[in-house]
């Protein structure tokens, strides 16, 4: 047995197909995955479709974000790396939220979520 063919052995060897349990690749069918990506996405559909529609509106701008002055959001936009908001959709019509400055004004109709931020800030603070 030359180099190579013992190279082949091994290789072969090392992957299964010197034992009785594997099957050459050659042999193997082959997979159509466009098939098995459709089958997966159908699966999906089928999952979700029994579960009630998720509506994502959870933001309710919160009084003082709403009263911010044209002239202070594009400050604090300047101010915090220059950031700039467009729609995605150029054709929208959706106005361009303006910018919470707190935890408090984000998450105002969430106590919990602030009650928590709110026990990190103490720990943190206490450790400091």
């Amino acid at each position: 047995m030359d180099q190579t063919e013992k190279a082949r052995f091994k290789i072969e060897d090392f992957l299964g197909y010197n034992n009785n349990h594997a099957v050459p690749a050659e042999d193997l069918p082959s997979i159509d995955w466009g098939n098995v990506q459709a089958e997966y996405e159908a699966a999906q559909k089928k999952k979700w479709a029994k579960f009630p529609k998720l509506i994502k509106d959870f933001y309710e701008e919160h009084p003082e974000v709403t009263a911010m002055p044209d002239c202070q959001v594009e400050k604090f936009r300047e101010e915090n790396n220059n950031i700039v908001v467009t729609n995605f959709d150029e054709k929208s019509k959706a106005p361009i939220l303006k910018p919470v400055t707190t935890f408090e004004q984000a998450f105002c109709r969430y106590p919990d979520i602030m009650a928590t931020i709110n026990k990190q800030v103490s720990i943190f603070r206490q450790k400091a």
